[in-house]
């Protein structure tokens, strides 16, 4: 039976108005905040895949895992959408998906100080959640990982962790947060160390005792001086921080056993430079070392005030020693 045309376009119209209904309420559905979304910060985990995001998104309404679950797979979004922790304050289905293909996540300030240890460098990413300290130290010590990365044999990437302000979200791998690190390390201090006249290892290990001892910048280059100068004249370098390092441990004052330690670290038990950096140091102790003072001088003792008195002969040493030592105990 022919139906009228009149009627057919009644039954046309009728169908794409309500097609277009149906995209109106699904528009809206979409870009409207969604109540059972849940707000404040969200983690979400890497590899979990649209259902479990769509999980820790709407914990309490299907109908809303399922729309968000619809929504990025018509739109080609679900590889798109990056891990990590996100803000959420009355969100809708579009927006948490356009936060989410963006990346735009918290993340967290984080600083190294100059001079730090990557040991305690590792427990403060920790304590700040971002990731675990064994599994930090595990790839700071392994000697493959540090190959690929700083492009080295070092024994550890114990002063590669460039002392800077970084910003890492929650979800970051102890291996991204590390290659961070050296990344930076090989932007800003590689150049430096090419134009040294000792290897780049060895400056750097030189930098990092320098950044241990100098308290004020204008006797970095003053103490490089003297490790090089003691190096060259095939001396002990006798620098505490490499025992403290060989110890394990920073403490104010070492005592006669502490010198004692057997370590390759120990330089007062062995000729010249340890085998790698004993802290990580910042540029201006990387440029000391890779350009230390021309000076005579060999000895030097920290005179209290964050500054040292630098000598040319035992014999001034001690007497230094002893002025600066009576002076902290009361007694000049």
């Amino acid at each position: 039976m022919n139906i009228p045309i009149r009627s057919r376009l009644i039954l046309r119209l009728t169908q794409v108005t309500a097609a277009a209904l149906t995209v109106a309420a699904i528009a809206c559905a979409l870009t409207r905040p969604r109540p059972d979304l849940a707000q404040g910060v969200v983690l979400i985990q890497r590899g979990i895949g649209p259902p479990g995001i769509a999980r820790a998104l709407f914990p309490g309404s299907v109908k809303d895992r399922q729309m968000f679950k619809a929504y990025v797979r018509l739109t080609r979004a679900s590889r798109r959408l990056k891990s990590g922790e996100y803000r959420l304050d009355r969100d809708s289905i579009r927006s948490i998906a356009e936060k989410m293909i963006a990346g735009d996540v918290i993340r967290y300030r984080v600083t190294i100080p100059e001079g730090e240890w990557a040991d305690d460098i590792a427990s403060s990413l920790e304590s700040a959640g971002i990731g675990r300290r064994d599994r930090y130290l595990a790839l700071i010590h392994d000697t493959a990982f540090v190959r690929e990365i700083a492009g080295v044999d070092a024994p550890s990437l114990e002063g590669f962790l460039f002392p800077e302000t970084y910003f890492f979200s929650k979800d970051c791998s102890e291996e991204d947060v590390l290659r961070a690190f050296v990344s930076r390390f090989r932007q800003s201090a590689e150049p430096v160390l090419n134009r040294a006249s000792l290897p780049a290892l060895e400056t750097l290990t030189l930098a990092s005792m320098v950044e241990r001892e100098a308290a004020v910048d204008d006797e970095r280059p003053v103490i490089a001086g003297v490790f090089r100068n003691r190096l060259n004249k095939r001396m002990p370098l006798e620098s505490c921080v490499t025992v403290e390092y060989a110890l394990g441990m920073k403490k104010k004052r070492l005592l006669d056993d502490d010198l004692e330690v057997e370590s390759p670290y120990n330089t007062y038990r062995h000729m010249g430079l340890p085998p790698g950096p004993v802290a990580n140091p910042g540029l201006a102790s990387i440029r000391a070392a890779a350009g230390p003072a021309e000076t005579e001088y060999l000895f030097f003792v920290a005179r209290g005030d964050g500054r040292h008195e630098f000598s040319r002969t035992w014999v001034e040493h001690k007497k230094s020693k002893r002025r600066f030592a009576a002076a902290r105990n009361g007694g000049g």
